[in-house]
């Protein structure tokens, strides 16, 4: 049985801070649940493991893009990579295999009062976490985590020729 997306799924966060959250939701008003168990799972690991710390240390983030089920990824504009950005959890596709390969769950955050850089800084002295990417001083702060955490930060960079963004390790 899964959990009511009104329970907490950490000290400072509820299900449906992670799920109904982002402009593509609100604005569709789809039925964005997660259909696996191990996806409120993941939810509950990163809101424990990476969004309590944040919210202690700094403040309540604001959640930009939070979990996305298969219906919120067909509205999502292209280019989107869920195969591999982990915003879909552990969700499967219609032929019954894993979206997301990394596993984890992902969300893109900003803190008020705080860019990027500095919330990517102490998040990598911090924190254990899968995935870190970085698209700017003033934009969302994209964070992951799992079983199985890298640790790897990337800067999201646009190629100008072709426009698509492409990944360059962050130091930070």
């Amino acid at each position: 049985m899964f959990p009511r997306l009104d329970n907490y799924c950490s000290q400072h966060f509820k299900f449906l801070d992670l799920i109904e959250c982002g402009e593509t939701v609100k604005k569709s008003r789809i039925d964005n649940k997660p259909l696996q168990q191990s996806s409120y799972d993941a939810l509950s690991n990163l809101a424990v493991n990476i969004l309590d710390p944040i919210t202690a240390h700094f403040s309540l983030p604001t959640i930009t893009y939070g979990f996305a089920s298969a219906n919120l990824i067909k509205l999502k504009p292209k280019p989107t990579t869920p195969s591999i950005d982990q915003h879909c959890a552990y969700e499967l596709n219609t032929r019954g295999k894993l979206i997301n390969k990394r596993g984890g769950a992902a969300v893109d955050i900003r803190i008020d009062g705080l860019d990027a850089l500095s919330c990517a800084k102490w998040i990598r002295s911090n924190l254990s976490f899968d995935r870190l990417y970085f698209y700017g001083a003033d934009s969302s702060l994209h964070i992951s985590y799992s079983q199985h955490n890298s640790g790897l930060a990337y800067e999201l960079l646009r190629n100008p020729r072709t426009g698509r963004l492409y990944p360059k390790s962050l130091n930070l």
